[in-house]
């Protein structure tokens, strides 16, 4: 689970192009009805889609640099940690009316999933990487991979909270439908079937 271009990966760059989709259906329709709150909804658009290219192409790994190592506690031996640290504190912070604006439900699974989230991806990592640099355990051992194992989990169960409650504002609060075309066998005909 701890390399990158895996099939992991490639689930975990699924799962968050999948809420950039279901944001863009909640943006859609906040359109329609032309809510202010429509612009925060247009920034978490983008952030999922710079993850879906990070996670994918690797760029937090550029922060990595070995220099600064030793000048930096063993909890921020991975450097990224501290811009993506900084940048999750100014999300909570920006993203706070648009929490505060969703129904009851749908706050507190976006809550559960965005620490669910941020554990793995920063805590777990962070834990990871300290007790590899202080000696405790080593790079790649059966400790270490199961650190990332975890670190992966966390960070994937944060993404499908949260689809979760995508869905579940797009459907209940939002009321909208999902329209599905199939084509029937031996029937050059579409049919539509409304979900």
């Amino acid at each position: 689970m701890d390399k990158e271009v895996n099939i992991p990966t490639l689930f975990s760059c699924f799962l968050i192009v999948t809420c950039a989709l279901l944001i863009s259906l909640i943006i859609k329709r906040l359109k329609n009805i032309q809510d202010p709150i429509e612009i925060k909804w247009k920034y978490l658009r983008l952030i999922f889609i710079f993850l879906a290219l990070d996670e994918g192409l690797q760029i937090h790994e550029i922060l990595i640099i070995p220099d600064l190592k030793p000048m930096l506690p063993p909890l921020l031996t991975v450097i990224w940690v501290i811009p993506y640290g900084i940048f999750s504190l100014w999300c909570l912070l920006y993203f706070m009316p648009l929490l505060i604006s969703l129904p009851k439900r749908i706050k507190n699974l976006t809550l559960v999933a965005g620490a669910t989230y941020i554990s793995g991806a920063l805590g777990l990592e962070m834990v990871g990487s300290s007790l590899v640099r202080t000696g405790d355990i080593k790079l790649h051992g059966i400790s270490y991979g199961l650190i990332s194992t975890f670190e992966e989990t966390l960070e994937m169960a944060g993404l499908i909270i949260f689809i979760h409650s995508l869905l579940l504002y797009i459907f209940y609060y939002q009321n909208q439908k999902l329209k599905i075309k199939f084509l029937v066998k031996g029937n050059n005909q579409f049919r539509d079937k409304i979900i």
